[in-house]
């Protein structure tokens, strides 16, 4: 195998490491029970920026580590994994509940960052 193809492999790797960590970190911190835990960053609306950031980072790691899945379908699989996240916050008994808002803000995250990433590898062709 080619070195430039070797090279390319292993930041795959270590981008779908990070990618499927922080979908786990993801999961578990959205469905910890709120009792007890504050922000130590308070303003309207933090919790909608969260959620917008740390879905852009998700669809960024997703796209750098599965470069050939279209971005459509990137778009659509990470969606539903908020919804997913929103659904399990409503039916276990963690004390959060579905938040319509919060849902509207992944998918923001997530266009933002598969756009980010369709213009770094654009940039990168070029």
């Amino acid at each position: 195998m080619q070195p430039h193809i070797k090279n390319l492999l292993a930041k795959i790797n270590i981008f779908r490491f990070g990618f499927w960590a922080a979908t786990i970190f993801i999961l578990v911190a959205t469905l910890m029970p709120l009792d007890g835990i504050e922000s130590p960053i308070t303003f309207d609306f933090i919790d909608k920026v969260i959620h917008l950031l740390i879905f852009l980072v998700l669809a960024v790691l997703f796209k750098l580590s599965y470069p050939k899945i279209k971005y459509y379908n990137a778009i659509l699989v990470l969606s539903f994994y908020g919804l997913a996240i929103e659904i399990l916050q409503q039916i276990l008994p963690t004390g959060r509940s579905f938040d319509l808002y919060d849902w509207i803000f992944d998918i923001l995250g997530v266009l933002i960052g598969i756009t980010l990433t369709k213009f770094i590898f654009k940039k990168l062709k070029s």
